[in-house]
């Protein structure tokens, strides 16, 4: 049989996506369907007469003549389906954890005036009023296809690569956080280990195959890095050989630094990259997985001080390899003594 899906011209998001849901999943109940075309019908028009024949023979209408997938058949207690879910309960596709979240939105904002100016829903709206509908549904369609894969990746290779990730804790301003540290080329692997699924994390150090880490925050615990910035950027250079000619104002310095390149602080995101999606040339840290986790609790937890700094009780100045950092809890520890009557360093703040 030759199938059509059918659904009428300026089609909302909700026809779209139901359109598209029957092309992806619909080949077990409608063979052929994923090659179906999707015509639009003038708005407003009478159901055909032989409307009956037409759906016999393959036509599959969204929305439209009081069908199986027109929600707007049966509102007498008010709108409970919308087409998608309509669609979705047909294929049983209910429990598909990929899907929920479309899904959701889209019977959101097709059942309650909650649309956005840039959400997906409003973004059809627009384009209807400048491109015909097949060229909406084409755009649709390719944009429906990209969330659902990185939805899939979400729930199928995040979560597999949570699961054999390194799971330890850090602290920060008196609270124990979640950190996860992995190995992998997931790029939703930190929502992942920030979610409920994962553990919450705070921090989430990242690794890929060409050897360059990312460090992401949980922006909700708002963990200031800026005094692991300083480290990594010391360290990267002393493991390269490089002389440090950075002051301390310079080594905390948004973007990326001279001398230490490697490392780009986004101090809004509250995220260090050493390289992204988006600046892939960015050489790899010369730092193992294990050093960048080591500076990142030693930058995070404030109460942290070299064994030689606790057992002499003083800060050592240049003796200790913490001097070179400029942290704030060493140059705090150095004003204290000076408040004393020893003589105080002047620092940079």
């Amino acid at each position: 049989m030759d199938y059509a899906i059918i659904t009428h011209e300026n089609p909302h998001l909700d026809e779209l996506v139901a359109a598209w849901l029957l092309k992806k999943f619909g080949e077990s109940r409608y063979p052929g369907i994923s090659e179906a075309p999707v015509d639009f019908w003038e708005r407003g028009i009478d159901p055909p007469q032989d409307l009956y024949d037409m759906e016999k023979n393959g036509a599959i209408f969204l929305g439209m003549f009081g069908g199986r997938f027109d929600d707007h058949a049966d509102m007498k207690e008010g709108k409970q389906e919308c087409c998608t879910t309509l669609v979705v309960k047909h294929l049983g596709l209910e429990d598909n954890p990929a899907l929920a979240k479309l899904v959701q939105f889209v019977f959101k904002t097709d059942t309650k005036p909650c649309a956005q100016p840039f959400d997906l829903s409003s973004v059809v709206k627009s384009l209807n009023k400048k491109h015909k509908a097949e060229k909406v549904w084409m755009w649709a369609s390719i944009a429906l296809e990209a969330l659902y894969e990185e939805q899939c990746e979400f729930f199928r290779d995040a979560a597999r690569d949570f699961s054999s990730a390194r799971k330890t804790s850090v602290r920060y301003r008196g609270r124990v956080y979640p950190l996860v540290v992995a190995e992998t080329e997931v790029k939703t692997f930190g929502k992942y280990a920030r979610s409920s699924l994962g553990c919450g994390a705070g921090v989430i150090i990242q690794k890929n195959s060409s050897g360059n880490v990312q460090v992401f925050t949980n922006e909700k615990y708002r963990i200031d890095l800026t005094e692991v910035v300083r480290i990594l950027r010391v360290e990267e250079q002393r493991k390269r050989g490089r002389h440090n000619n950075a002051s301390w104002e310079e080594l905390k310095s948004t973007g990326s630094m001279g001398g230490a390149e490697e490392w780009f602080f986004h101090e809004n995101r509250k995220m260090l990259l050493n390289g992204s999606l988006s600046t892939t040339e960015v050489e790899p840290t010369a730092l193992s997985l294990q050093k960048v986790e080591k500076c990142v609790k030693q930058g995070l937890d404030q109460d942290f001080f070299p064994r030689s700094c606790q057992k002499e009780k003083k800060c050592l100045f240049g003796e200790c390899y913490f001097y070179a950092y400029g942290l704030h809890r060493c140059r705090k520890l150095r004003y204290k003594k000076g408040k004393k009557g020893k003589k105080r360093e002047a620092v940079a703040c």
